[in-house]
């Protein structure tokens, strides 16, 4: 708002309500965030409360809601701010994450950065990630970070105890002796009674309840409602972690793997070209050498929607070189579509640059046959 350095309190407050007024009108409603408000003074708090004091004869003008640590519980108890505690319409302990809750995080985390794949993060990977962060979202950030690269370097897509554990040792709250209970975080609505609840509720259950913001393609949202039809020229699938696109790649060394030819023309595509990939995927599985790669295109839950995705994958690629196998994503059975085999990391990754831009809008990346395998089950030996 365009006010003076130096006007004064008054003018501030005239001109601040006018605007206030002016939103009402449009009807548009005015929140107020207040974040690690513990570490505001008392004389401030007192602010706040005349803040909250803007509005008609039905509405309040603003709505106001404190973020802090449990510090702002002690602030809110001196007698000198019992005005304010008294105008407090909801409050909620932020607690920490039980083992449901940061499996559930953990997910919605993945999701927003975009991967589309099958589970990362099993149960008893995430029980120990609990424990060892304590249920504090920031050292599940650090830990489960670390376990990916963790993972990423011993060239598997599958998250095992021994990649969390590595995670631990090299965080810094590792060393910090005997867990202790955590104090809740405190998130305070004044204002009005609705509104200041709702975003109490939000500020609490954000990762249970999200809708996720439109992708830059149409890809992600076909992978967010399966049950619509997705157009032919654009395909749901999980998408790299972060760390592969930067991760440094070993020196070179001489190709093995056969160039994989694409035809002139596309491949005739059977009727049933699921059901034969699987059946074919069964037996490259269980006849290739666990140490090569694979480059992963894509994901579905629904059939007839990966057998549109094939059609579409045979007009670009070598049909008999593309495999599908079943799996699990977010708890539900999908299937996996799979590209070539490569005899190292930097096969996989040329590969990958050289497909098409309309099979690269799913940000395709290397898996190893040895994680695959680990991923359904089969015997690694």
């Amino acid at each position: 708002m365009p006010i003076a350095k130096d006007a004064s309190r008054l003018e501030v407050m005239h001109k601040l309500n006018a605007y206030l007024l002016d939103r009402h009108a449009h009807g548009r409603q005015v929140v107020m965030f207040v974040e690690e408000s513990q570490g505001m003074p008392l004389l401030t708090l007192e602010e706040i409360r005349l803040l909250s004091n803007l509005e008609t004869k039905e509405h309040k003008l603003l709505q106001i809601v404190l973020f802090g640590q449990p510090e702002l519980d002690d602030n809110l108890r001196q007698p000198q701010i019992r005005q304010l505690r008294e105008r407090i319409t909801h409050s909620f302990p932020l607690t920490p994450l039980s083992n449901e809750s940061a499996r559930a995080y953990i997910n919605f985390r993945l999701q927003a950065a975009g991967y589309r794949g099958p589970d990362l993060f099993g149960k008893r990977v995430v029980e120990l990630i609990a424990r060892a962060s304590e249920g504090l979202t920031r050292r599940i950030n650090i830990i489960a970070d670390k376990a990916l690269l963790a993972a990423f370097a011993d060239g598997t897509h599958n998250l095992s105890v021994k990649h969390v554990k590595s995670a631990i040792s090299d965080s810094e709250f590792s060393n910090t002796g005997t867990a202790r209970p955590q104090s809740p975080r405190i998130a305070y609505a004044l204002g009005g009674l609705v509104a200041g609840g709702v975003l109490g509720v939000v500020a609490f259950n954000a990762f249970q309840s999200y809708q996720f913001a439109p992708e830059r393609n149409a890809s992600a949202a076909v992978s967010a409602a399966p049950q619509q039809a997705a157009p032919k020229e654009v395909m749901p699938g999980p998408t790299a972690p972060k760390f592969e696109e930067e991760a440094s790649v070993p020196a070179e060394t001489a190709r093995t793997a056969a160039p994989i030819a694409r035809s002139a023309q596309p491949s005739p595509v059977p009727t049933d070209l699921l059901e034969q990939r699987l059946q074919a995927t069964e037996r490259w599985l269980e006849e290739t050498d666990g140490t090569r790669y694979t480059v992963q295109l894509l994901g579905a839950p629904d059939a007839e929607l990966l057998r549109n995705h094939l059609s579409f994958i045979g007009n670009y690629l070598e049909i008999n070189d593309v495999f599908v196998y079943r799996t699990v994503a977010r708890e539900r059975p999908s299937m996996t579509v799979v590209y070539g085999s490569f005899a190292n990391r930097r096969d996989a990754m040329s590969e990958i640059e050289r497909l098409p831009h309309e099979l690269q809008s799913n940000r395709p990346y290397f898996r190893t046959i040895r994680g695959i395998r680990a991923e359904i089950g089969m015997d690694n030996s």
